[in-house]
């Protein structure tokens, strides 16, 4: 959906999965090693193709113990293991009656709420607006089973405020809310 939104593009191939934006940051343009490779250097080489092609900063990921020879292919590539992605999950879904008085979320369904959003998003990321354009193209607003919500307020409080809602980034609390 992401590849789709951004107007970027995806790439699978035997035991990878690769997903460009076209936007300038490594954590949204990403390949992964699904399963065992049987070249792995071809493979991984395939997966630096598609993100050079694109112009685009990128991440190559290789889950612990999936593929050593994959591990060993990208350290021998300039590329050795160096993090471990922590598994991220959103569960339960808070309550959303525990939203302060005054908060509204709307759904972002047309181009003056996908602006709200950009902006929300823009300001509450610390991201210039332009990027924040790219990332949510109204192409977002097509893809089938596409979520984002926005709210019209702004403040530091609402990152926390979503980790307990899991209602939307563009959660903020009331301190700026008109």
């Amino acid at each position: 959906m992401l590849a789709e939104a951004c107007d970027g593009a995806v790439l699978r191939g035997e035991g990878v999965l690769a997903l460009s934006t076209g936007l300038p940051v490594p954590a949204l343009n990403q390949g992964f090693v699904t399963n065992l490779l049987s070249s792995p250097e071809d493979s991984i080489r395939e997966m630096i193709d598609f993100f050079d092609d694109a112009g685009v900063p990128f991440i190559l990921r290789v889950r612990e113990g999936v593929d050593p020879d994959s591990e060993q292919a990208m350290a021998a590539m300039g590329m050795p293991y160096s993090d471990t992605v922590p598994g991220m999950a959103m569960f339960p879904i808070g309550d959303a009656s525990l939203l302060p008085a005054g908060l509204t979320i709307e759904a972002v369904r047309d181009d003056a709420t996908l602006a709200r959003f950009q902006q929300v998003m823009a300001e509450g990321f610390g991201m210039p607006l332009a990027l924040a354009q790219q990332l949510m193209q109204p192409a977002s607003l097509k893809i089938p089973g596409f979520e984002s919500w926005a709210s019209p307020c702004t403040n530091a409080w609402g990152s926390e405020r979503w980790r307990r809602t899991g209602r939307s980034t563009e959660t903020r609390g009331p301190e700026r809310c008109s």
